[in-house]
């Protein structure tokens, strides 16, 4: 997900700017909006119009595709169903297919993080 929160002032200028305030602040209010109204109206910086607030699904079609696995595998557990287990088997199946690519980085991601666990037991000396 990629959030902007966008402010539209009008300069003293007559020019209109459009601000992101993302990640500086998360989100905005009417009442926060007001604020900085006041605020930058005070300090001479301009009139606030307004501001949005934009949330923007940025994942990719692999990334989307595994969420439905990552929820039926979820499911699985949950319950302990045997037709949810098998249900989610097929679905990383199906999504290995489709992905191969991303599942081949995903098992390289896995690999290494096992071997960084195996290698802090070592030195952690729970080997």
């Amino acid at each position: 997900m990629s959030r902007q929160v966008l402010l539209t002032i009008e300069r003293p200028d007559g020019k209109v700017e459009t601000v992101d305030l993302y990640p500086q602040m998360q989100g905005m209010t009417d009442e926060l909006c007001e604020r900085i109204r006041r605020d930058t109206k005070a300090a001479g910086r301009g009139t606030v119009l307004g501001y949005e607030v934009i949330d923007a699904d940025t994942r990719t079609d692999a990334e989307k595709a595994y969420g439905e696995v990552s929820r039926l595998d979820a499911k699985a557990e949950w319950t302990g169903s045997v037709v949810a287990r098998v249900a989610a088997d097929k679905a990383l199946a199906d999504w290995r297919n489709a992905y191969p690519t991303d599942a081949d980085a995903m098992d390289a991601r896995a690999k290494s993080d096992v071997r960084h666990a195996d290698r802090n037991a070592v030195l952690e000396g729970r080997d």
